[in-house]
């Protein structure tokens, strides 16, 4: 690939910082999302454990919580990730659910 070859890299110092970048994001030392923590439980209902169970079943008509830690990693340390277009499909057999994430007042 000659667009990250020694004399390209040594030619333009645009195209050096692109290679660098990319190379850090390809061997997942920058711009990797993991999600953590993840819970969810029927809305309203109280959750009386630090990490309340997750149920295995919902019905017709619950309506769910779901609530998510996501953290991307910048220059090899994980730091909250920042995003308001996260989205979240909620699959039962009929019918498909896809909403975007809110994010809760004084979190990260």
């Amino acid at each position: 690939m000659s667009l990250c070859s020694d004399a390209m890299m040594l030619a333009n110092d645009a195209n050096r910082r692109f290679c660098e970048q990319l190379a850090s994001w390809v061997f997942q030392e920058t711009g990797v999302l993991r999600a953590t923590n993840l819970r969810h439980n029927e809305k309203g209902v109280p959750c009386l454990q630090e990490h309340c169970p997750n149920p295995e079943n919902y019905k017709i008509e619950d309506h769910v919580e779901f609530y998510i830690d996501m953290e991307i990693k910048i220059e090899g340390k994980w730091q909250p990730y920042e995003a308001s277009d996260i989205q979240l499909q909620f699959i039962m057999l009929e019918p498909y659910y896809s909403v975007t994430l809110e994010r809760e007042p004084g979190t990260q």
